[in-house]
């Protein structure tokens, strides 16, 4: 076990991405796989006040205590409960598909991992992968489309030849708009884990380069006033693409991870509701984000 400040004991299975990084090798190796994952978000504030994700008990101290002093105990770094926690977002959402807003139903589409997670954001994420004609998101029922020639995200897909993806994202409707959509990739080559990471639709038609990530967005966050800056920006994103480096032989999988434009962290507004300095060893600002349930393509 590797020991890394104060975030505890972090191994490589920590991480999403790496276990489902390793439930493609452990099928390859048995035929089975056992990490085939949805996603999900949910917070952990233990305040019988579900879906708040707007700061958490950080933020509620304020309200129990004189509001300068409680923000003094939250910035301390050295606070032996406080301290870590101040390095934390407040929680995130669980976003579930579901054919009725019933608990059978929802519990049905849970069981077939149609779902997305988000950091805190009510954004809206969809994602289907199959034999989809490139302009499915012009189309007038772009869902049912996808749904009749394609699967939604939690599935295994069958193709035969590169299948063509479509990911749609719609903005919370409080929060700041979309800056871009990333397709994260994993597979396993050689009996080597892989992954990559690549933009595919970014606002305001920044276009990605030869990296594979768009330009930065020039939207930005005044750190005094947390009113947000720039032009850029897009209440909606959403785009067809296919997998240049797809392989027949290959086992894969595909998920969609979308950023919102930055805002201030939760850190930077109650330091600035106390009139206190920012502190000087977290981000002030933060891209809130969600991430899609994968799609598992399997090899021949």
């Amino acid at each position: 076990c590797e020991w890394k400040d104060d975030r505890g004991c972090v191994r490589e299975s920590s991480f999403l991405r790496n276990v489902l990084l390793d439930g493609l090798a452990l099928g390859d190796e048995t035929g089975r796989n056992p990490y085939k994952l949805g996603v999900i978000g949910s917070t952990d504030t233990h305040t019988s006040d579900p879906g708040n994700t707007s700061g958490g008990i950080p933020l509620r101290i304020k309200a129990a205590e004189g509001i300068g002093f409680a923000v003094d105990r939250v910035m301390a770094a050295t606070n032996p409960v406080i301290g870590a926690i101040r390095k934390l977002s407040p929680g995130g959402l669980a976003g579930v598909w579901a054919e009725a807003n019933t608990r059978a139903d929802i519990f049905d589409a849970m069981q077939r991992r149609e779902t997305f997670g988000t950091s805190g954001s009510r954004m809206r994420i969809r994602f289907f992968g199959g034999d989809l004609p490139e302009d499915v998101g012009a189309k007038d029922n772009p869902i049912a489309l996808a749904y009749e020639r394609g699967v939604p995200m939690g599935s295994d897909l069958h193709a035969n030849g590169a299948p063509r993806f479509w990911v749609w994202a719609a903005q919370d409707p409080n929060g700041p708009p979309l800056d871009r959509i990333q397709i994260v990739k994993g597979w396993v080559e050689n009996g080597e884990q892989r992954q990559s990471v690549r933009d595919v639709v970014c606002s305001n038609g920044r276009l990605p380069g030869t990296s594979g990530k768009c330009p930065k967005t020039t939207a930005d966050v005044n750190l005094e006033s947390c009113e947000r800056t720039g032009t850029e920006g897009a209440p909606e994103l959403q785009v067809t693409f296919s997998d240049p480096d797809f392989s027949d032989d290959q086992s894969a999988f595909y998920y969609a991870r979308v950023l919102e434009n930055p805002t201030c962290r939760w850190t930077t507004l109650l330091a600035n509701s106390a009139d206190r300095d920012l502190p000087d060893d977290l981000a002030a600002t933060v891209q809130e984000r969600g991430w899609s349930s994968p799609i598992w393509s399997r090899s021949k």
